[in-house]
């Protein structure tokens, strides 16, 4: 039965820029406001009200139609420095081929991020979309330097065999940043297998000091057609091998095993991380409810058998759509995990829906200890979902959740949600709503953390709007906001939880 309660959370807000720019918390007029922190009492749309907070951050591709933003991850510390990197993706990006993709990497200091792109590559290959899913992948070789992946889900690899079968690929760190060329690509095996349409650090599955990858495939043939894969490379000190070291398939026809997958953390403080797949298209018995599981890492590894499943038992929410490692939410010691069901409809269409699981000594607890609903028809509140780490340093993670169809005052502008980590969470305690008042831009079409950027002890969060328009008609953009303690504006607002 649901409940109505009201949840503390801020106003929208726009990152509006014409170009790379660092900003900072301040009162500058005509970008987007936001309620002052220690403001008290209840409020309601429109929000007039100053001081004015801007991004400290924001980068677009100038190009028309790159989607630039359409990915973004921390990139962990590439080049040792000490501050935390990004790596940002834009698929349809096309210099001399269409559709090509590229990506960008942009170093941290102690001011910030660079305004221009301290690291580039481009896949030259025509409609791969390079870029499609960017991610840390930890440090696969344990050289002390963190190593990043990229992804072209669409590339056609030149085996005639075979089309738009995918491929990844691996840079690894070094003091002097990631380098020019790939030190690590593997293609998709099948046609249409869209290899790397996710992709995500593992975390050290076997803790034996290397990290490793996960990587899904959700259209595979194996042999039931577009069953769904996916793949973990365990990391070494060459590297990754050709041939993952575990696999696991859906064994059922068109249901998409792996169109999202991420580390799960530690979710049974046994040491080793596990990880965590979503099955959006898993039917049983409710068509397209979707489904996620977790499998636990052990001193051998992965293991095949998931440890722990989760179905929402409601037809098309297709539930796994996203899903994620959080960190620890409520401090307990245990790593918790959200799964999010984009088209969740109750009664809404798409409204969409998202589920905290908490971890424990038995791995995550069958029963969701915080839900919430999207609460308008179109959002997809849950497409994406990811760790922010702890932007208001209470020791205590935080998580980032994407609704790119949300329409506040703008049809299908998008909004991220940002929510507080607590010794108790159900209700999280704050919310903290961001959009990006522009017609279709799709902001939180891609949210994660982007670390602690410019060393200041708290971590920091990106987010983007694949199809916002500045100079160019869907160049995209990708913001970044800076942690900082009072990264809490006390405004109530009714939101549904179940």
């Amino acid at each position: 039965m649901k409940r109505l309660l009201y949840l503390l959370t801020s106003l929208i807000f726009v990152a509006g820029f014409l170009q790379i720019t660092n900003g900072g918390h301040n009162n500058q007029g005509g970008q987007a406001a936001v309620l002052n922190p220690l403001l008290q009492g209840i409020n309601t749309l429109p929000y007039p009200m100053n001081p004015f907070l801007t991004p400290d951050w924001i980068g677009e591709a100038n190009y028309g139609g790159d989607s630039y933003g359409a990915a973004v991850s921390t990139a962990g510390d590439v080049n040792g420095d000490g501050y935390a990197d990004i790596i940002l993706g834009a698929p349809y990006y096309m210099n001399g081929e269409i559709m090509e993709g590229r990506v960008y990497a942009y170093y941290g200091s102690a001011t910030g991020l660079s305004t221009t792109p301290d690291w580039t590559f481009e896949s030259n290959l025509a409609k791969c979309q390079l870029g499609w899913k960017v991610a840390s992948a930890g440090d696969v070789n344990n050289d002390g330097f963190d190593d990043v992946l990229a992804s072209s889900e669409y590339c056609t690899t030149g085996d005639p065999d075979t089309h738009r079968e995918g491929r990844v690929y691996l840079f690894l760190g070094s003091a002097d940043g990631l380098p020019s060329n790939y030190n690590w690509m593997k293609n998709g095996g099948t046609s249409d297998e869209s290899f790397g349409w996710s992709i995500a650090s593992a975390g050290d599955v076997n803790n034996d000091g290397f990290d490793d990858v996960i990587i899904g495939a959700p259209w595979a043939d194996y042999p039931e057609g577009n069953e769904g894969r996916a793949y973990v490379f365990y990391g070494s000190a060459s590297g990754f091998a050709d041939t993952a070291n575990w696999v696991t398939e859906s064994d059922i026809a068109w249901t998409g095993y792996g169109t999202w997958v991420d580390s799960a953390g530690d979710v049974n403080g046994d040491g080793y991380a596990d990880v965590i797949v979503g099955h959006p298209g898993w039917s049983s018995p409710d068509e397209a409810e979707g489904r996620a599981y977790v499998y636990l890492g052990s001193v051998s590894g992965l293991s095949l058998t998931a440890s722990w499943t989760f179905e929402n038992n409601h037809a098309y929410s297709e539930l796994g759509i996203s899903v994620a490692g959080v960190g620890d939410i409520n401090g307990d010691g245990y790593d918790d995990v959200m799964v999010g069901g984009g088209k969740y409809p109750n009664p809404l269409p798409y409204e969409g829906i998202a589920y905290l699981f908490l971890g424990s000594a038995a791995g995550p607890l069958s029963t969701p200890a915080w839900s919430q609903e999207g609460n308008q028809k179109w959002a997809q509140f849950g497409w994406s979902i990811a760790p922010a780490g702890d932007v208001n340093d209470d020791g205590y993670d935080d998580v980032i959740i994407g609704s790119p169809w949300y329409t506040d005052t703008l049809r299908g502008e998008g909004a991220s949600f940002l929510f507080f980590g607590s010794p108790n969470v159900n209700p999280f305690t704050t919310e903290y709503h961001i959009g990006a008042k522009q017609t279709d831009a799709k902001w939180g079409w891609s949210v994660n953390t982007a670390g602690d950027v410019n060393g200041d002890g708290r971590d920091d969060i990106i987010v983007g709007a694949r199809d916002y328009d500045g100079g160019e008609n869907n160049e995209g953009r990708a913001v970044v906001f800076y942690g900082m303690p009072d990264f809490i504006a006390q405004i109530l607002l009714p939101i549904t939880l179940r």
